[in-house]
């Protein structure tokens, strides 16, 4: 009972981090065009959306903001939403397959690792596809271990499958997984009497399955691969193919990438750790669970390579995380159980809560912080254009005209909607110049060539293209700038 009680102080405390501060920032730059999606006229219009979010996603943030209201936590509570579930799920599956301390250990985890928390309290969707891939997982564990023979936990998986690809693009991987380890067993550990009526069931939900994802592709991810910005960036992520050895060491390399992402500088001792739990894992009754996430990474390596999809630690693979909280726990067991003596045991189990205490305690600093001692990487980020445009409302004057920086354009468009009464003319939204900062005086020209005050309202800043965009202003057109607002990633400057 008083495990339980503790799993529940845990999860509570973890639905708190997440809700908390919902509302207090501004969305930066890559959540503002989620919410214009979400605010757009039609649900269709969000549906059938150009930009690289699934659809179902999409349309879940539109009608949270069109049913109650349009703002920060009503956006960011959909994320917020599937980051519990995904800790709950993280801690069933754990109970179900390694046991009640360890599934404690993974729960403590996914509700205060850092890079969780902070995906659940941006407007993205990437704690939807851990959510979608426990949940399948779990679905299809107990359909292969207990209800082989149901008709019904069939038609669970292939309703879950179905609806969970336009929720998750990387679900993809964990439907070809299971699709896979469920054929597997049908031949394994099927009756033989049954075997057709077995093959019959795997075929038609994989059917659905494939059914769901070409329509998917053709109506919505086919067109959002048409924007060239997309595999230009995650280019980098992808292998060397001019030799075995250069591939062989991009491979490394984005391993140890997935321990960074995740653990941060925490890696040099969860790294040993988790390949203990490998081992663990493998040598136990309970070896699917590295059949599962192999096969899963198998699929994604091999998508990597064909560069349709990135391999390493970023953002697109925090779907990976339960299977490296999963090793990292099952690893701190391997640990306790090599040593036989009650006393050795006692101090080895006692190691393994200090680390765990010493990560928790870290992340609460970094928390109040944005920044630990060994969580190092700082979300979530602050752009707080609210603020500014705030600011700007009470000063500025009719006619006079604002300049948005390029990186604040998104914020702009979505702020300005809802904090910002007067009609903002006249109006110039800057282009990227990033490669060639020199340009931006060509974006100025009609501002400066009047001689007239004007404002410069920037989010998502390159400082380098700011002081090159200020001095141009105070040395070769002679303007004067007056800092209004200047703190949290945002900047207002009026020049006269």
């Amino acid at each position: 009972m008083a495990g339980y009680l503790f799993a529940v102080g845990i999860f509570l405390s973890g639905i708190f981090i997440r809700i908390i501060d919902l509302d207090l920032r501004s969305l930066w730059r890559d959540e503002a065009w989620v919410a214009i999606l979400a605010s757009s006229d039609s649900l269709s219009t969000a549906f059938f959306t150009q930009w690289p979010v699934p659809p179902l996603f999409v349309s879940s943030l539109y009608l949270s903001v069109h049913l109650f209201k349009n703002n920060e936590f009503y956006l960011r509570i959909i994320p917020a939403l599937f980051g519990i579930g995904g800790m709950a799920l993280i801690y069933y599956f754990c109970l179900k397959n390694l046991g009640k301390a360890e599934a404690i250990g993974a729960l403590l985890l996914s509700s205060f690792l850092p890079v969780l928390v902070a995906y659940s309290m941006e407007l993205k969707q990437y704690t939807g596809d851990i959510f979608f891939t426990m949940l399948l997982l779990i679905i299809a564990d107990h359909l292969l271990q207990h209800k082989l023979r149901s008709l019904m936990w069939w038609g669970i998986l292939a309703v879950s499958g179905a609806i969970g690809l336009w929720f998750s693009y990387p679900l993809i991987f964990v439907v070809l997984t299971t699709g896979l380890v469920s054929l597997i067993c049908i031949y394994r550990n099927g009756p033989a009497g049954e075997r057709r009526r077995l093959l019959f069931c795997w075929l038609a939900v994989y059917s659905v399955h494939i059914a769901s994802f070409l329509l998917l592709y053709f109506t919505v991810i086919n067109n959002q691969l048409a924007d060239a910005n997309l595999e230009s960036f995650w280019r980098s992520t992808f292998p060397d193919a001019d030799g075995i050895i250069p591939y062989m060491k991009w491979a490394v390399l984005s391993i140890w990438g997935f321990f960074e992402y995740f653990w941060n500088k925490y890696t040099l001792v969860v790294l040993p750790i988790s390949l203990f739990g490998i081992i663990e894992l493998i040598k136990s009754n309970r070896p699917r669970i590295i059949h599962y996430w192999g096969m899963i990474f198998l699929f994604l390596l091999i998508s990597s390579s064909l560069h349709l999809y990135p391999f390493g630690g970023n953002r697109a693979n925090l779907f990976t995380a339960p299977f490296f909280i999963i090793i990292y726990i099952a690893g701190m067991k391997s640990i306790w159980r090599l040593f036989r003596t009650t006393t050795i045991r006692r101090m080895a189990a006692s190691l393994c809560v200090i680390i765990l205490a010493v990560q928790m305690a870290d992340a609460a600093i970094y928390y109040k912080n944005n920044k630990g001692y060994l969580w190092y990487t700082q979300y979530p980020l602050m752009q707080d254009m609210r603020t500014a445009i705030s600011v700007m409302e009470q000063y500025r004057k009719d006619g006079e005209a604002v300049y948005v920086y390029y990186g604040g354009d998104l914020a702009f468009e979505y702020y300005s909607r809802y904090y910002y009464k007067k009609p903002v003319s006249p109006l110039i939204v800057g282009k990227n110049h990033r490669d060639n900062p020199e340009r931006y005086a060509d974006d100025l020209v009609t501002l400066i060539e009047n001689r007239k005050p004007f404002w410069l309202l920037a989010t998502h800043i390159d400082p380098g293209e700011i002081i090159y965009i200020d001095s141009f202003l105070s040395q070769k057109a002679g303007y004067m700038g007056r800092p209004f607002f200047g703190k949290n990633g945002a900047l207002l400057v009026y020049y006269k």
